[in-house]
């Protein structure tokens, strides 16, 4: 399995796909700007017409970070991949849960070979709960996140309050994901949130007192770092 990448800082799809000399993709993944979203998604379509795509509002990083621009990450030789779309995630991922199912069955994963990338628009806790009831029966790894503005891409479509997966199987190797901790301990604190609003997810409350307020005392900064 080979990996590609392609960026461009000012938001130039065909200079990104210059520059990683994309030509035959097996699948391709788009990270993109909010103002040039849709017509990424557009020109990524018509340059490879029919490939797998998953697509999302965010920065890219590989050697540098493209924070407003495009960036584009194709896998090629030995893959075996499919794209598709968890829809109505704020309130019955499940619904479309054989979609999954469909595409895992599809590739025909072995153990340690496997890996689905998911890109989603919120409700992540529920979304990756639906979608492990499936991997892990397939011993299949899950990695992903959670795109900008509410919106995600899969094969050349644009969808909201969706999941856009791929998954991925090595042919001819393994595939293994690793993750980093980059939270340290600050204290034996236990705090019971409330007034909480799920969609965003807001905190109100920490112990009955203000989260902000709370949160300014344990970490100790000024409360204007903390956005409302």
């Amino acid at each position: 399995m080979k990996q590609i990448i392609g960026s461009s800082k000012r938001g130039d799809l065909q200079e990104a796909l210059r520059e990683g000399k994309i030509t035959s993709p097996a699948l391709l993944i788009l990270m993109s700007n909010a103002d040039m979203f849709e017509e990424h998604v557009a020109q990524l379509e018509a340059a490879f017409p029919g490939v797998p795509s998953i697509g999302c509002i965010n920065m890219g990083y590989d050697r540098q970070v493209i924070e407003k621009g495009v960036m584009v990450v194709a896998y090629t030789e030995g893959v075996t991949a499919a794209a598709n779309v968890l829809e109505q995630v704020s309130t019955m991922p499940v619904k479309y849960i054989r979609r999954l199912q469909k595409d895992l069955e599809k590739i025909n994963p072995s153990v340690n070979n496997t890996v689905c990338i998911n890109f989603c628009t919120g409700n992540d806790a529920c979304v990756l709960t639906t979608m492990c009831s499936v991997l892990n029966n397939k011993k299949a790894a899950l990695i992903g996140g959670t795109g900008d503005a509410g919106k995600v891409s899969a094969n050349g479509k644009i969808y909201e309050d969706a999941s856009a997966y791929a998954v991925i199987k090595n042919n001819t190797g393994k595939i293994k994901i690793y993750k980093e901790n980059i939270y340290q301990p600050s204290g034996d604190y236990r705090l019971i949130a409330s007034k909480t609003k799920k969609d965003g997810y807001y905190i109100g409350e920490l112990n009955g007192r203000s989260a902000k307020q709370v949160y300014t005392e344990i970490l100790q900064i000024d409360e204007k770092a903390i956005e409302s």
